[in-house]
């Protein structure tokens, strides 16, 4: 899912570059900036997934909202009483709860499950496509919302 925009610019790419290269006449110009604003954009976006397939690559979460608990790779089920917080780093798209993604790496966003023992969890969008979603089947946890232009864990 989080990859779904950046498939989506490359067949617009692809798209314009057979329409720039093939059917019209001034073709070098328009394609060097065609490639290096895709490049420019597309980035963030891979950094982005390799630093969220780093955090996430081994983690697994279950979230049991009958018994308002949370299991961390296979660990002791912790209580829902025992989360300080979660804070959400996402772009403005997703503040705004807007639909339309103009650059690839807008789909990027984690949430921080910190805890009261001092633990933190990171939890991004490659555990689960919309993050918000699932840290609100949470009730009675308090959830914060930070903004961020690129949701990057480096950038705290």
């Amino acid at each position: 899912m989080v990859l779904e925009s950046a498939i989506i610019g490359h067949v617009l790419l692809i798209a314009m570059i057979f329409y720039f290269y093939c059917l019209t006449d001034n073709q070098d110009g328009v394609l060097v900036i065609l490639g290096v604003s895709y490049l420019i954009s597309m980035l963030p976006a891979f950094f982005l997934h390799i630093e969220y397939y780093t955090a996430n690559k081994h983690d697994t979460v279950d979230i049991d909202t009958l018994s308002r608990t949370i299991t961390f790779n296979d660990g002791q089920p912790v209580s829902f009483n025992d989360v300080e917080k979660v804070v959400l780093y996402m772009p403005p798209v997703w503040h705004r709860k807007g639909f339309i993604r103009l650059l690839p790496f807008e789909d990027y966003h984690y949430a921080k499950i910190m805890m009261k023992s001092g633990e933190l969890f990171t939890f991004t969008c490659l555990l689960a496509s919309k993050v918000e979603e699932v840290m609100n089947t949470m009730r009675g946890v308090l959830i914060e919302k930070k903004k961020r232009v690129i949701a990057s864990t480096l950038f705290e």
